[in-house]
């Protein structure tokens, strides 16, 4: 019969941590970067970098100018993403949080685009605390993906 009271216990504080959590209260940005090339240079270029980068192309419209990749699974940290936290603490620095990015971009001449979509995953195939999340990026990798992007353009040199 002691054991009950405990049991119940552990029940209850169990499911408090995982009401308790807050999503990140930062938003979407998308992020720009200013290029001497056309629409059809900027995208055969982003397209070669994120293929190099392991990224998978899921659809492309180069009249249109716009490409999306698939989900892509990188251990992102507490400078690239907020996935919102727990009791205070961020759920991005435990490392059993596993992040998937989607990359998306949109060319015009003189202009590339790229934004972001990160899920989170967190103990996916725990009944008790396993969730999904959605983190905003910090910019950290939209602006190294750029920066890659620009140095292989000939007239970015």
């Amino acid at each position: 019969m002691r054991l009950l009271p405990l049991l119940f216990f552990l029940i209850v504080s169990t499911y408090g941590c995982a009401a308790t959590y807050i999503p990140s209260k930062l938003e979407h940005k998308q992020h720009q970067l200013s290029v001497a090339a056309s629409k059809k240079e900027i995208l055969s270029s982003v397209k070669t970098i994120l293929v190099l980068e392991g990224y998978q192309i899921s659809s492309s419209d180069n009249e249109v100018g716009v490409l999306t990749t698939s989900p892509r699974m990188i251990p992102l940290s507490y400078n690239d993403c907020d996935c919102g936290e727990t009791m205070g603490i961020p759920y991005i620095k435990d490392n059993r949080t596993h992040t998937f990015v989607t990359v998306g971009v949109v060319a015009t001449d003189n202009l590339i685009t790229l934004k972001t979509d990160i899920k989170g995953e967190y103990l996916k195939n725990d009944p008790v605390y396993g969730m999904e999340m959605e983190c905003v990026s910090l910019g950290t990798l939209e602006n190294e993906l750029l920066k890659k992007i620009g140095a292989s353009l000939p007239a970015y040199k």
